[in-house]
């Protein structure tokens, strides 16, 4: 198996992400301020009979796109290991898709100069399904979405 193609793929997927943006919080506990940003849960899948884990960091909006970093790990291949960009496009408001759900459409760019599509389907009570998919296969990562709020 061949696990250099998917590498950059899995890695878009979403695994473990970058430390907690801390907002303020309204007099009820919850955040306050509008949504800037979407933080994933970790996610992992495999490949054959390799674990692959995915960490992702922030993904912020900017205009009308979700931002953020990747970086993969394949603990039976660390030469699989990888690291990029991600781009979600087409995002008019972020309350919105986060009550209603929806899909993105993106792409993940490796470090390495491979391109992968990413599909993100968000569902309304806050899960994620996420497919990389490259010319050899589709890998699905499955995550939990949790709103970044600013000041």
């Amino acid at each position: 198996m061949r696990l250099s193609i998917h590498r950059t793929a899995i890695a878009i997927a979403l695994l473990m992400l970058a430390p907690l943006a801390t907002g303020r919080l309204a007099a009820d506990g919850s955040p306050s301020g509008p949504t800037v940003g979407v933080r994933l849960d970790p996610s992992k899948t495999w490949v054959g009979p390799a674990r692959v884990h995915l960490e992702v960091g922030d993904l912020v909006l900017s205009g009308h796109e979700l931002q953020g970093e990747y970086r993969i790990r394949v603990p039976l291949r660390p030469s699989e290991n990888d690291v990029g960009t991600i781009r979600l496009a087409a995002i008019s408001s972020l309350e919105q898709m986060q009550e209603a759900g929806g899909t993105l459409i993106g792409d993940a760019r490796s470090a390495y100069g491979k391109v992968h599509l990413l599909l993100c389907e968000v569902q309304p009570d806050g899960n994620v399904l996420i497919d990389v998919i490259s010319d050899v296969r589709t890998l699905t990562f499955k995550t939990r979405l949790h709103p970044l709020h600013g000041p």
